[in-house]
């Protein structure tokens, strides 16, 4: 083992390449080295490091340094503008004029040429989004000291062009935990194996944010405060550059933009020709050292929810570096060259200077383009000038003033109707709509505005990939079993948070009406109140019961709409009756109001109980007396970090309840389970647990309910670990009739119509039918032959695809929902569901079939008449044509297992790339399942319902399963 490791001491003690060779500096501007007590690049800094190296230069002849958000664990967020001494002086009229240039409807187009001609250009220079991707940050502070204190006058030609604005650290979190762990893992001598823990990235490593967010997915959904400050920062200079620095794999090289197919068809055509320019210099510069890089290859450009994607949407020259990963160190590559760590930091830093100085050569072009392609998003010959996003009354106001929140945060202008108006064009299912009446004051989005490209990418129905993307995937597909695709393919913004809404013909009106939020509604509170209610059609009430029930507040919820003293309360609504409560009146009505304020909806106060006619009254059934969740969460490895933090989030965040997260080592070390009611099983789990099974088994029946997403559910339907008897689809293709029937039954259960002759007769009926007897399908394929198309099928499952969920209105978890629910699907299991178990969403909603055409329903006739058989002069047919005088039955169409009611078709895919193969493997299987176990619960989830932080329907669906499941579906004992 020595001389591995002198070798690897040799390699590291040569004298690495100089940042800058023969540079000459203000002797008045401290060196990051100076600053640091260490030369950059021998290991990674931290967030405190460069804090500090921030500070020292904020306010230098050429720098200016802005706070722009704290993360969730308190450190703050920065960005350093660097331009030369004059426009540092005038940088805030800089950035006024950037505002009216980036919106061509304040200026004339004889003064924003003007101002395109004599403004620097501006590039954002972003640095270590995933926190255990070193390398930039440190190149960031070598930068940002090269332009400030550089004396050369290439660079003082430069920054007489360009404004620089650096980024240094977007998640200070992130890598604060990872140098943590690369402290604790370090060896005495260098280790150069990327294979060794020191390379490795243990769980959670440093990628995410607090709560295990990535935030390089987060650009289009705004949901962490780091995204949030940077999304406003941005949106306030209005940059034509902007390059994110990346890492990959050890053994790899150096990836820059431009990417390869598919690339979203809303990103302004002239992005390519810069990709090309900037892709260029860059190999130029590169060359220079030898060094080795490549461009496109598994980068690809559809998903706008990264980083510099988001930013092309804006009219920003997007640039992704991907260097490859050196932690600390350095790392022996295949061919035996040991890269360093000071390597990866120069690469980092010769990329981005090359930007900054292509940038700068191409200042007068590039902001042509700028103001073009601006001027054509508000110009009424646009693609974008007949259309607009409206979104339908709904009277979920939190969710709706969350979505709005996000769409003012992208700088998007929302508008109100001024009067009633009748509209045409889309829904969320793809059908066709016309004439719909809008009320007054109907919020809608029209495209046509500043950021309309961005603003399309948001919030379009169907964006569509080439034909000739579409050859190549599905080849790629057959051949390798892998997919071309990075990431999700749908991801519209109000099919994300599950509100209804049309994207319509509507070109802008001559005066459109500012959308002005309004205040919360006062509610009148009432002498001596029965009860208080939170209405279950806002997601908050969930949020509020809880709040109420961890102050000792007992609390119940309805599984039935109802009225009560003259107010309409949904399925679902939270009810606190003063008779379930031992505390005093005033105390009560405080305690209450306290829920209320910390979960932002407010309580209606009620006098009676009574519901008119046959509508629930307070002390019938249909007021289910809830238990306070105890909840743990499992976590750590083998855990999915995303899956977990998604569910950490909402609990521990959104919904600001208790929560424990519990490490699987404590559940085998024979941790007391019965200090929760609710255990929440992170995707990612199923082979460690198990082990664990009879554990959990018996935790169940003891009234305990179990949730498990994703994968981890694979363990609990499984036929041979299932706890209950929901199974996978694999498991029981050649017994699919029962599940079969199931569909039928829900169906029947939806839309059966009684005979009331049959009914009341008083002889035995002749016959009865059993609807999915008739259903028409193939010959039953044999067990082998099912299990291959089977496989087949899951050949094609989506890499990211929303999907519509039709749902079942009696079940306590779809409290809140609509009719259908957007659901987010990547390799999800197919849940399938017979008597036994409940499946209170499944894939697919009903919709009633369009007529068809009048010509197609002539050659079907014309069809059927050849095909009958020669009557006789008697009016029957011969026997031998095996034909009856009554025509049978018309058999009901089918996916490849269940039936389709008659008339109706099933609408699936709402957003993204979903294969017909994977459609029809989907169709009608469970998205979330339930069953009773013992005196507790099984949920199952198909996937992770929390996505990203920004799948409200879905969301909604695992905030019930939380808090309402102790109380709705297991059975508590009474308390002493």
């Amino acid at each position: 083992m020595l001389l591995p490791c002198l070798l690897a001491a040799a390699a590291l003690a040569q004298t690495p390449e100089p940042y800058f060779p023969n540079a000459t500096y203000d002797a008045a501007i401290p060196t990051p080295d100076s600053l640091l007590k260490f030369e950059v690049g021998s290991k990674p800094v931290t967030h405190a490091q460069i804090e500090t190296c921030m500070k020292a230069w904020a306010s230098t002849p050429r720098s200016r340094l802005f706070e722009y958000g704290k993360t969730h664990e308190g450190r703050t967020l920065y960005y350093l503008v660097i331009s030369s001494e004059e426009n540092i002086k005038k940088l805030e009229t800089i950035k006024s004029d950037f505002a009216s240039l980036a919106d061509p409807r304040k200026v004339s187009e004889q003064e924003g040429d003007h101002l395109a001609s004599t403004l620097p250009a501006i590039a954002w220079m972003a640095y270590v989004i995933h926190g255990d991707e070193m390398s930039g940050s440190d190149a960031s502070l070598v930068l940002a000291h090269h332009l400030i204190a550089s004396k050369d006058e290439a660079t003082a030609k430069m920054l007489n062009d360009v404004v620089v604005i650096i980024d240094p650290l977007m998640n200070p979190d992130g890598r604060d935990r990872y140098l943590t762990q690369l402290a604790h893992d370090r060896t005495e001598r260098p280790n150069l194996d990327d294979q060794s823990v020191l390379h490795s990235r243990p769980w959670p490593a440093g990628r995410a944010n607090h709560y295990l967010f990535d935030m390089n997915r987060d650009w289009i959904l705004g949901t962490q405060p780091e995204s949030r400050g940077r999304i406003k920062a941005i949106g306030e200079w209005h940059p034509q550059l902007l390059m994110e620095s990346h890492e990959m794999g050890s053994q790899d090289t150096f990836l820059f933009s431009p990417p390869r197919e598919p690339v979203n068809p809303n990103l302004a055509p002239t992005m390519r020709k810069w990709w090309d320019v900037f892709g260029n210099d860059l190999a130029t510069s590169f060359d220079a050292h030898r060094w080795k890089y490549y461009h496109g290859e598994w980068n690809e450009e559809w998903y706008p929810g990264y980083s510099s994607a988001w930013a092309g949407y804006r009219g920003c020259i997007d640039i992704l570096f991907e260097q490859a990963s050196i932690e600390t160190d350095g790392v022996r590559k295949a061919s035996g060259v040991v890269e360093t760590y000071h390597e990866s930091v120069h690469h980092q830093l010769v990329g981005s200077l090359s930007n900054i100085r292509t940038l700068a050569a191409n200042r007068a072009g590039i902001l042509k383009d700028y103001v073009a392609q601006r001027r054509y998003a508000v110009s009424p010959e646009s693609a974008f000038a007949k259309r607009a996003f409206v979104l339908l009354p709904t009277e979920n106001r939190s969710r709706t003033e969350s979505f709005i929140s996000l769409m003012r945060l992208q700088g998007f202008e929302v508008f109100v109707t001024g009067e009633e108006m009748t509209v045409s064009g889309k829904d969320q299912l793809g059908r066709v709509v016309t004439n719909v009446k809008l009320p007054k004051n109907t919020v809608y989005i029209p495209n046509r505005q500043p950021e309309a490209r961005l603003l399309a990418a948001m919030l379009e129905f169907d964006t569509r990939m080439t034909s000739e993307f579409l050859t190549e995937e599905r080849r790629e597909l057959l051949r390798f079993g892998k997919s071309r695709l990075y990431d999700v393919t749908g991801w519209s913004m109000t099919m994300l948070w599950d509100l209804p809404a049309l994207e319509v013909e509507m070109p802008l009106p001559a005066s459109p009406i500012p959308f002005v939020q309004a205040t919360h509604p006062a509610v009148e509170a009432v002498a001596a109140p029965t009860a208080w209610v939170f209405d279950g059609a806002d997601d908050m009430s969930v949020a509020a019961a809880a709040h109420a029930m961890e102050a000792g507040v007992a609390c119940r919820v309805t599984d039935k709409a109802t009225r009560l003293d003259g107010h309409d309360f949904v399925r679902g609504s939270v009810v606190i009756a003063a008779a379930d409560n031992s505390m005093k009146i005033e105390d009560l009505a405080g305690a209450v109001a306290k829920a209320g304020e910390q979960a932002g909806v407010t309580p209606v106060s009620v006098r009676t109980g009574l519901g008119p006619g046959d509508l629930p009254d307070m002390g019938g059934e249909h007021f289910l007396l809830l238990s306070r969740p105890r909840v743990a969460i499992l976590t750590r490895d083998p855990f999915d970090i995303y899956s977990f933090g998604e569910a950490w989030h909402q609990l521990d965040h959104t919904l600001s309840m208790p929560v424990s997260n519990l490490d699987l080592a404590a559940l085998r070390a024979g941790a007391d389970l019965r200090r929760y009611n609710v255990l929440v099983v992170p995707d990612g789990g199923a082979d460690a647990l198990k082990d664990q099974l009879e554990t959990l088994r018996a935790w169940v029946k003891g009234g305990g309910t179990l949730i498990a997403m994703g994968g981890s559910a694979t363990l609990f339907a499984q036929e041979s670990s299932a706890m209950g008897s929901v199974r996978l689809l694999p498991d029981v293709l050649p017994k699919l009739e029962p599940y079969s029937a199931a569909i039928w039954r829900e169906w029947e259960g939806l839309t059966a119509s009684v005979d009331p002759t049959k009914v009341w007769s008083y002889t035995t009926p002749e016959s009865i039918t059993f609807p999915w007897a008739t259903a028409k399908s193939d010959d039953k394929p044999s067990d082998d032959e099912a299990k291959r198309r089977d496989q087949w099928r899951a050949t094609f499952m989506p890499t990211g695809v929303i999907v519509a969920g039709r749902v079942d209105d009696r079940s306590w978890l779809t409290a809140g929902c609509r009719n259908f629910v957007p659901i987010v699907v990547r390799q999800a299991p197919v849940l399938m569901v017979a008597q036994g178990a409940s499946a209170p969403v499944r894939f697919g909603a009903y919709s009633a079939a369009p007529e068809k055409p009048e010509a197609e329903k002539k050659a079907e006739a014309a069809a059927k008449a050849d095909q009958k058989p020669e009557a006789k002069a008697d009016g029957k047919t011969d026997a031998k044509d095996g034909k009856k005088d009554a025509e049978e039955p018309k058999a009901p169409e089918r996916t490849h297992w269940a039936p389709l009611p008659p008339g109706q078709e099933l609408r699936l895919r709402m957003c993204g790339l979903l294969w017909p193969e994977a459609a029809d493997r989907l169709a009608d299987a469970a998205y979330v399942t339930r069953e009773t176990l013992g005196a507790g619960q099984v949920i199952l989830f198909a996937e992770s319902p929390n996505f990203r932080g920004a799948a409200r329907g879905t969301m909604r669906l695992f905030s019930n399963a939380v808090v309402f499941g102790p109380g709705m579906g297991a059975s508590q004992p009474v308390p002493n």
